[in-house]
């Protein structure tokens, strides 16, 4: 007699929405002047603030030269705000440091911007016609 074993992996399997190394992060600019409003994730560090090194250039005098940054790993995004400046939320909570997924919401200051986590084939939906598609489709 023959016997059959299944075998089940025990590893870790990441949340769904989660940034994964083959996706691609986007972060939307949806309050603020930007020329171009939507920015990939090229690095896997990504700076935020007013000094010209940075990947997204804030142009006020109350942000520092570095006021956050996002940290991807295989299977996580985070927001870390470094302090000084204004306080930095997602979807409407303070925060110093968090995991964002897709969808979330972050604001500081004047600027709010939208995190877009996509699969490498596609391109990410701008938020406004995100939100006009919920609004319009059946329940």
């Amino acid at each position: 007699m023959v016997r059959i074993l299944k075998i089940h992996s025990h590893a870790p399997q990441p949340k769904p929405h989660s940034a994964q190394r083959e996706d691609r992060v986007y972060l939307e600019i949806t309050r603020g002047t930007a020329r171009r409003p939507m920015r990939l994730m090229k690095e896997p560090v990504y700076l935020i603030g007013r000094s010209h090194d940075c990947d997204l250039v804030l142009g006020d005098a109350q942000f520092g030269d570095v006021h956050a940054y996002l940290y991807r790993t295989d299977h996580r995004l985070f927001l870390r705000w470094l302090g000084g400046g204004p306080e930095v939320s997602v979807n409407g909570e303070v925060t110093s440091s968090t995991v964002l997924h897709d969808e979330d919401r972050i604001r500081t200051g004047p600027f709010e911007f939208f995190v877009h986590v996509c699969s490498a084939n596609r391109r990410p939906i701008r938020a406004e016609i995100r939100k006009s598609i919920r609004m319009h489709s059946p329940m």
